[in-house]
Parts: C-alpha cells; structure tokens; sequence
C-alpha cells in the first residue's frame, strides 16, 4: 500500500531552484506595506480591534492573549476580506480594460470568494464565482449578494 507521500509529491518540485526576483517582489515588506496604504484608503476601513482574553491568559499560564476580532471587516464579517480584494484592485490597475469590461473569478468554499466578489463589486467589475455543491447555502447567499 502507498505511502502518504506517494500522492502528495510534486513531480515538478525542484527545491534547487532560487526563489526568483518576480516571487521577492511580490512577498516582500515592501509589497506588504503597498497594500496596506491601498487598503487602508477603501471607505469603511478601519483597524481590527484585538479583544484581551485574560482569564484564557492566566488558564494558559501566559502574560496575554489577544483575539483578532474580524467581523466587523468591511461587510465582509471575514478574516480573508482583504487578500482577494486586493488581487482583484491590483489587477485591475494594470489592466488596460476599464473595470466595467472585467470579470474576476474563482473557486472557493466561502470566505476568498466573497472577498474577490466584493472586491469586484467594489470596482465596478463582475465577477463569477465557483462554489462545490457542499458549500452552505448561506455562504453561497453571502458571496452572491456581490
């Protein structure tokens, strides 16, 4: 019988390869303070409140614990409510068409959907977003309300 790894080697894999300039450019500081001075200009944005949980802290045997409360993200109520928007903002940047002429889509269980359906929405693209037929149908009510 297969071992686990059998099915999960990538036969492309070639760990000798440097990690080339165009990936650095995009998964670097620099990138990452780009999009937070883009995303902190879009109407609505604010910084996600961190909730102290000191009773878990003193249970936990440590000096804090800080929960990242997202739901109040946009309207998106999603901790990944900015990483599909984003894509989809950058994206439509570099384009030549007009937002109007775009269409952004991808496949998702629920939260990055939604994300690059109300990032579409909010540039005045369309997007079309592919959801498998065991996603919730209020998921799926969520990400087609954009």
């Amino acid at each position: 019988m297969p071992g686990i790894t059998d099915f999960l080697l990538n036969p492309s894999l070639d760990r000798t390869l440097a990690y080339g300039h165009e990936l650095k450019s995009i998964q670097s500081l620099a990138a990452a303070a780009d999009a937070y001075r883009a995303i902190k200009t879009w109407p609505g944005y604010k910084p996600t409140p961190l909730i102290s949980l000191p009773s878990l802290a003193a249970q936990a045997g440590v000096a804090d614990i800080q929960l990242k409360h997202e739901g109040h993200r946009f309207e998106l109520k999603s901790f990944k409510a900015l990483g599909g928007a984003y894509a989809v903002e950058l994206i439509a940047e570099k384009s030549s068409k007009s937002a109007s002429q775009l269409t952004f889509t991808c496949a998702t269980d629920g939260n990055h959907g939604r994300s690059v359906a109300w990032g579409a929405h909010r540039i005045g693209a369309k997007s079309v977003i592919y959801v498998h037929e065991t996603v919730s149908e209020g998921r799926a009510k969520a990400i087609a309300s954009f």
